[in-house]
């Protein structure tokens, strides 16, 4: 039964391989980054090592975007299933790609897989929604006021 053509079929459908596919030419604008090196970067997000943990259950994969993005700072995230990570209203303005799972800020607004928002300078409260846990890429800027 594993080996029917179906079954293969199906199974490579579903690969980590192809599971971004439908948003790689958005991923790719979005960091000013080739498709290849696209898909280089989102399979870092099945391995264990390489991840700076942020707050419990809360890790990042820091990386360099494209040249036109190149005074962004940017990091792949992954919260585990049922995680909060809080941000302070003083830190700088960032925007979010939702890649995996499903998040709510604040007790309010759903992130969902393919979501681009931009997160004004202010406070939130995200959790991941669900077993899977949730996983986006950030893209933070300096503020251009002073503190």
């Amino acid at each position: 039964m594993d080996g029917t053509p179906l079954r293969r079929r199906l199974l490579a459908s579903v690969s980590d391989e192809k599971h971004f596919e439908g948003h790689l030419k958005r991923l790719s604008a979005f960091l000013d980054l080739d498709p290849a090196s696209v898909r280089r970067l989102l399979r870092r997000l099945d391995e264990r090592d390489g991840w700076l943990d942020l707050a419990p259950r809360v890790r990042e994969i820091r990386f360099q975007p494209g040249p036109r993005r190149s005074t962004a700072r940017c990091s792949l995230v992954r919260l585990d299933a049922n995680a909060r990570f809080t941000t302070s209203p003083d830190e700088d303005e960032c925007w979010v790609f939702v890649l995996d799972g499903m998040g709510i800020d604040r007790g309010r607004a759903a992130w969902l897989p393919g979501d681009l928002l931009h997160l004004p300078m202010r406070h939130h409260d995200l959790r991941a929604s669900g077993e899977a846990g949730l996983s986006f890429v950030r893209m933070s800027f300096e503020r251009s006021v002073p503190r």
